[in-house]
Order: C-alpha cells, then sequence, then structure tokens
C-alpha cells in the first residue's frame, strides 16, 4: 500500500472541520495516484467518501448521484463528498448549470452534518462567474501543505535518512516531486535510467504546473523567469492575486523569510531550465492574448487616422512634408527595406509605416512645435502612452504573455483616441 496518503493528511483533517471546502490541487502538489490518496487520508481521518465526478452531473442530478453512492444509507455526519475536478467540464455549454445547482445541493449535504470539498486541479478564479453567489465562492480554501522531511520519511518508512533529507532539499515541498525522486531512488533502475526518468518526470510536473495557472500568473512567472531570472523575490513585486495562485500551485514556496518567496523549482537539479523550457512551451495564444491582439491594431490605426486629420487640417495637401519632417524619411525607409515596397517614395500614408514608438514621438514633437494642438489629445495623454502603451505593445510584437493590466491600458488609449478622432472631425 502507499504512504503517499501521508501527504494530505492535515488537507483531510481541514476538510472535517471546515464543511464547506475548495482545494487548489496543483500539478506539484498531487502525487501520482493523488486521488486514491486523498481518500485514504480522509478515511484514516475517520470520514466516509463519496467522490462524484463533476463531469457526470452535466447529466444527470448531484442528489441522483449521491444516491448512487449512498446505495440506500442516509448521508450523516462523518461523511465526506468529493465534487471532482470542476476543471475538466469547465468549457463545457452546461457548465454553468452544474455550477449554479451544486450550491443548494451542497448546502442539504451540510445541512445532514457531512462535509462537501470541491477538488480542483485549477484555482478558482479560472471559473465562470454567476449572478449572486457560489459554491466555489461560498467554499473555504484549503491548501496542501509542503512535503518536508518528516512527511517524506513517514510516506516511504524504508527510504533511509539521508535519502529522505536529499529528496526535502530536491524536491522544495513538492509532493509530487518528492513521492516521484522516491520512486526513482527505490526503483532497479540502472543510474543512467534514473537520472534520465528522474529529469523526465520533473520537467512533465512543472510543465503541468505552468500550465495549470491563470494566464496573468503565467506571464508574470515568464517576466519573473525569463527575463530577471530570479529564485527569491520581495512579496511586494507580486500583486496579491498572482502571490496566491503561485504560492498555492507550488511554484513559489514561502521559506519563512520576512516578504521573501523563493522559486521552487531552483531548488530541483536543472529545475530553473525546466521551468524557462515549460514557459516556451506554450505556443498557442490565449483569448487574452487574442483581445489584446485586437485592441493594439485598433490603437495603431486610430492614432495614424488622429495624426492625419490633425496634419491636412494644419497643412493641406503638403501635410508630408511640412507635417512629417524627418518621419517621413523613416517611413520611406521601414516601407522599402521592411516592407518590399517598390516605390516608397510614392506613399500615399506614410504613417502606416511607422511603428507605435515613432507615432509617439511624432506626436509629441508635433505637439511643441506647432501652436495648434492635436485636437482631444494632449501631451499628457500622449506621455501616458509612451510609458504605459508602447510597452505592452513592444511585449507583443515579441509574442509575449499579456499582464492583467495590458489590455484595460489600451482601452483606456483607445478611448483617448477616439475622442480625438471626434474632435478632429467636427473641426474639419
Amino acid at each position: 500500500m502507499s504512504g503517499s496518503f501521508v501527504y494530505y493528511a492535515a488537507t483531510a483533517s481541514k476538510i472535517r472541520h471546515k464543511g464547506l471546502s475548495f482545494i487548489y490541487a496543483g500539478a506539484l502538489k498531487r502525487t501520482a495516484g493523488f486521488m486514491d490518496d486523498l481518500r485514504e487520508a480522509l478515511e484514516i481521518d475517520g470520514q466516509e467518501v463519496h467522490i462524484i465526478k463533476w463531469a457526470e452531473a452535466l447529466d444527470r442530478t448531484w442528489q441522483e448521484l449521491l444516491d448512487d453512492r449512498l446505495r440506500g444509507r442516509a448521508l450523516q455526519e462523518g461523511h465526506t463528498v468529493l465534487l471532482w475536478r470542476p476543471d475538466e467540464p469547465a468549457a463545457h455549454r452546461r457548465f454553468e448549470t452544474t455550477l449554479q445547482s451544486a450550491r443548494p445541493f451542497s448546502r442539504a449535504c451540510t445541512r445532514e452534518g457531512a462535509n462537501i470539498a470541491v477538488v480542483s486541479y485549477l484555482p478558482a478564479t479560472v471559473f465562470a462567474q454567476i449572478d449572486g453567489s457560489s459554491l466555489l465562492i461560498d467554499a473555504s480554501p484549503v491548501g496542501i501543505p509542503l512535503a518536508d522531511e518528516h512527511s517524506i520519511q513517514s510516506a516511504n518508512p524504508s527510504t533511509k535518512a539521508e535519502v529522505a533529507r536529499q529528496v526535502t532539499e530536491k524536491a522544495w515541498g513538492s509532493p509530487a516531486l518528492a513521492q516521484l525522486y522516491i520512486d526513482v531512488d527505490q526503483s532497479e533502475e540502472s543510474g543512467n535510467s534514473k537520472v534520465k526518468r528522474a529529469r523526465v518526470g520533473t520537467s512533465n510536473i512543472i510543465s503541468a504546473a505552468v500550465s495549470e495557472l491563470p494566464i496573468s500568473a503565467q506571464a508574470r512567472l515568464e517576466s519573473l523567469v525569463i527575463d530577471s531570472r530570479f529564485e527569491s523575490i520581495s512579496e511586494a513585486v507580486l500583486s496579491q492575486l498572482d502571490a496566491v495562485h503561485l504560492l498555492s500551485s507550488g511554484l513559489l514556496v514561502d521559506p519563512g523569510d520576512e516578504g521573501v518567496y523563493r522559486l521552487a523549482c531552483a531548488g530541483v537539479d536543472k529545475g530553473f531550465r525546466g521551468l524557462v523550457d515549460s514557459l516556451s512551451r506554450i505556443t498557442v495564444a490565449p483569448k487574452e492574448w487574442q483581445l489584446l491582439a485586437e485592441a493594439l491594431f485598433r490603437l495603431e490605426r486610430l492614432f495614424r487616422r488622429v495624426l492625419w486629420l490633425h496634419f491636412t487640417r494644419i497643412h493641406g495637401d503638403s501635410w508630408q512634408e511640412r507635417g512629417l519632417g524627418k518621419f517621413l524619411e523613416k517611413a520611406i525607409s521601414v516601407a522599402e527595406h521592411d516592407g518590399g515596397v517598390e516605390n516608397p517614395e510614392d506613399l500615399a500614408m506614410p504613417l502606416d509605416w511607422l511603428s507605435l514608438g515613432l507615432l509617439i514621438e511624432l506626436a509629441l514633437e508635433t505637439s511643441s512645435a506647432h501652436d495648434a494642438p492635436i485636437r482631444g489629445l494632449s501631451r499628457r495623454d500622449i506621455e501616458r502612452m509612451q510609458r504605459r502603451s508602447l510597452p505592452v505593445r513592444n511585449r507583443f510584437a515579441h509574442m509575449r504573455l499579456p499582464r492583467p493590466t495590458d489590455l484595460e491600458e489600451i482601452y483606456r488609449a483607445v478611448r483617448k483616441l477616439e475622442t480625438a478622432e471626434r474632435s478632429s472631425l467636427v473641426e474639419s
């Protein structure tokens, strides 16, 4: 019998005391036999366990599914009902219906003295928000504690103390990694085979942990790992939500140093490289990135139009030569060398070949050099775009994951440009 239920003993006890709870079991927190291990931990804690897979509730009621498991018996105190993996059917058209019906079902169960625990491989924040409250909002979050030397030794009594200590250092609190390394150590494989199995297993677990994060936390992790190569970080650098996601996933750990978190994988052999590899595997654009693409498309084209309306109002047909100055040469050069335009001197709209950074520079010079301001667009507005919108555009150009505030920042700039466009059209 596996002893890895030990990693979930504290979680089982909390489930018994909470009544209604939500467990985010990220990949680093899940042993290979996680469902059986959690069930065993709950049973050893004195609870009778009934597991209902959330996907089953798409076609049948929660009560029908529970009755199947009770087999004519009554639900009572000492029973725990696990609603297993809402993340699996979360994209289904009937998921919201199951989420709405789960709340009264859970309340009825707790009135009988039973415990309800939602066990998800994704954090609660990724699920659809429904009107009013929901089961996922009502439920108290229950964490899975870090695997330490004591729990690793308890889960694997035959393991030597020195091996348990080494595994503790390498696994950095992850039950999944701890059990992987113990299993590898106890196998009869050759040394080379053990190294390969540990490396591949570590990579797969880390990749799964990264893929399960919300996009905002993935973007923050990408910035910290790829841009900064950090191994420890002040909590002040992270938003509260990103900190919760990264700590709950096990990718960050709190070693007890005041206000400082540590990257869990930094303690794993080739763990940092594995994390970089996991981030590089994100090759399908998330929906947030697609929304950002649409917003940036509107931003840049609106900006060109606002500048064109301004220059034609001031300079008429001579707007290119008199309004653009040195920027005309830059636009011609880009059109010729990067755009493959055969006769760049004949461009009707050279603004199309200026990057957002150059458009902002042009707008700033224009607002300084001319008595007539760009209507509806103050110098302060332009400077904010340079500080806030341009970095978003540059990260986007390098196919980086969008940060939580990126889309709203671009929307804000678009609204300013829409106002400027209307102002220019009224004056023309």
